[in-house]
């Protein structure tokens, strides 16, 4: 009699590691299910390039020279509602610099992990100058640099890589950080 007491407590054992196991798997699956990160608003969440939202505020570069260096400065673009943010301020810098043709635009911006691809139109592949080439690329960093994430750039135009911009080879991505 005395080895049946002591299966039925090790039964109960048993048992008792199973409610408490289903009870902290009901615990976690609670805390995954309402954990403040689902009810972020949505004018606080982070804004991400490529990714369309609600109407925001980007920031647009404005090139000039100024005693021969490139300086920026900065306008405010309140984006459409839908409309890619990155694409909007890109759109907005091509058209202030005044260096691409009128025609040119931004029709895209695709991540892959810390890269940005920017997919324009055809009529951005032209031969610009040397110092025009220097103030395009140095203007999409500065523009890129307020998207959380995006450390390097690729150009491609009517979604085919842009291999070379004038003297610039784009063969690689570019790092925010040269610009």
């Amino acid at each position: 009699m005395g080895g049946r007491k002591s299966g039925e407590g090790g039964s109960r054992i048993y048992l008792g590691i199973l409610v408490a196991g289903l009870a902290v798997l009901a615990a976690v699956a609670a805390y995954v299910q309402l954990a403040p990160a689902k009810r972020v608003p949505p004018e606080m969440r982070r804004p991400e390039a490529g990714r369309p939202g609600p109407a925001r505020e980007v920031q647009v570069p404005q090139p000039r020279f100024e005693d021969g260096e490139l300086k920026f400065d900065s306008k405010s673009l309140m984006t459409k509602p839908g409309e890619d943010p990155a694409v909007a301020a890109l759109n907005g810098f091509l058209r202030a610099s005044r260096i691409a043709p009128q025609e040119a635009r931004c029709v895209a911006v695709r991540r892959e992990g810390d890269v940005a691809v920017l997919d324009f139109s055809a009529p951005f592949a032209q031969t610009y100058g040397s110092e025009d080439e220097q103030a395009l690329l140095a203007g999409i960093a500065k523009t890129l640099r307020q998207f959380p994430g995006i450390q390097r750039f690729r150009l491609a135009v009517d979604g085919k890589p842009l291999d070379s911009l004038g003297n610039i080879d784009l063969s690689e991505p570019l790092a925010l950080s040269d610009f």
